[in-house]
Formats: C-alpha cells, sequence, structure tokens
C-alpha cells in the first residue's frame, strides 16, 4: 500500500488527480452514458483478468472514433465533448 501511496502523492504534486476503483463491477453495471464517453479518453484499466474492461471500451473507442467526438480544451483543466451532431439530430450511443 506504501508504493501507491507514493504514487498518488507524486501525482497529486503534478496536478494529476486519479480516482481509483478498488471493488469489482459487475458486467451488468457496464452502460454506455455521457460519462462513459468521457472517462474513455483517459481510463486506464490496471487490472482484468477476463478482458471485460478492455472489450467494453473497445466498443466505446470504436464508436468514438465512429461518430468523430472529439475533447475540445477551453485551457489546461477546462474541456467540452463535441459529439459532431448538428441542431435537431438525435444523438444515440448505444
Amino acid at each position: 500500500m506504501k508504493i501507491i501511496q507514493d504514487e498518488l502523492y507524486f501525482l497529486n504534486n503534478r496536478r494529476f488527480y486519479p480516482s481509483t476503483s478498488f471493488y469489482p463491477r459487475l458486467v451488468s453495471e457496464l452502460k454506455m452514458n455521457f460519462f462513459t464517453i468521457d472517462i474513455a479518453f483517459d481510463l486506464k484499466i490496471i487490472y482484468d483478468d477476463m478482458n471485460v474492461l478492455k472489450r467494453f471500451l473497445s466498443v466505446i473507442n470504436n464508436r468514438i472514433r465512429e461518430q468523430g467526438i472529439k475533447r475540445i480544451y477551453l485551457d489546461k483543466e477546462r474541456y467540452y465533448l463535441d459529439l459532431n451532431i448538428k441542431f435537431g439530430e438525435i444523438f444515440n450511443f448505444e
């Protein structure tokens, strides 16, 4: 645990604030939504012995590329997602 604590201090001192989930997630909890799209840009999987998250993220990243979704930065810390839709279009990511 000391190694993880040291790593988190290192990252926090450089203004990176990672969040880690130490509990397993159920496959049924994996859903596509705006939050999922947002984290797909930066998420790093540490442990996934059955490749469930890897496959899920692969599907999300493929859809992001197909839709032409981009992250637009306003400055170093603020951004928004450009969903590449026109006025009146319905956005469905499922």
